[in-house]
């Protein structure tokens, strides 16, 4: 071989092993670059406050049915648009209350309470007592107050103080009290009945039109003292008794 071939075949041998070295690092390059990068997962941090929990839903409950009280009876009449319940034991179931006609009176009911107590219901209208009054001959007891002034006593407020007027003569007049009865407004009278011989209470509602419902609280007692009518802290502990079996019997008033 001469010089000339020999260096040629240096070069050759040069540029082979640089094109070796050239691959080699191209291919490290590339295999590093395909090598997938590791996902670091966050590590989680501890937060001072306690994690919140859900607000509870509270769902409300309906409306309580009124309470029907064991062994108590119901008297409704459809016509006034009322119903009211009372005790009803043996003697009751055998002979229940009634209404009959009374007077003025459309239809009069007498209830039991659990004591000797009694409510009284009289329902009537503009023309029945009208009737009764223009009639009334010899010693009878007339319809004590007038209409007219209870319906005007019935505009106004609850617990207000009224008057009421006579039902012959508007000078003539008794303190009321404007009150609620089973949530209705009532013209309250004490001793509203006239020459009764026992203590009562009056309540006075007025039906729509020309009807009207009397609900009276009829006490039995040997003292004829009315003061506790006014004033029920002065009751004695019999009185007591009967006051909250009335209240009992009247609570029970739906319209």
């Amino acid at each position: 071989m001469n010089m000339n071939q020999k260096g040629f075949a240096n070069i050759v041998l040069v540029i082979v092993i640089v094109a070796i070295i050239v691959g080699a690092v191209g291919y490290f390059i590339f295999v590093k670059k395909s090598e997938p990068v590791a996902q670091q997962t966050p590590t989680p941090t501890t937060s001072l406050s306690p994690t919140p929990t859900p607000a509870k839903t509270t769902t409300p409950s309906s409306t309580p049915s009124p309470v029907v009280k064991s062994g108590w009876k119901t008297y409704t009449n459809s016509n006034y648009n009322f119903s009211i319940q009372y005790p009803c034991d043996t003697k009751c179931q055998s002979s229940p209350p009634a209404p009959y006609r009374n007077a003025y009176v459309v239809d009069e009911i007498s209830l039991p309470t659990i004591t000797t107590a009694n409510v009284l219901l009289f329902t009537f209208t503009d023309e029945s007592v009208k009737e009764w009054n223009d009639t009334l001959e010899g010693p009878g007891t007339p319809f004590p107050f007038s209409l007219s002034s209870a319906r005007e006593a019935l505009k106004l407020p609850v617990n207000s103080s009224c008057k009421i007027s006579s039902y012959f003569d508007s000078k003539s007049t008794s303190d009321c009290t404007i009150v609620l009865v089973g949530g209705e407004k009532a013209v309250r009278l004490i001793n509203g009945i006239p020459r009764a011989d026992y203590p009562n209470r009056n309540y006075i509602l007025n039906r729509g039109g020309n009807k009207w419902l009397e609900v009276i609280e009829v006490y039995s007692t040997s003292d004829y003292s009315t003061d506790f009518l006014s004033d029920e802290s002065k009751a004695t502990p019999e009185i007591r008794k009967q006051i909250d079996a009335i209240s009992e019997v009247i609570k029970t008033l739906k319209f």
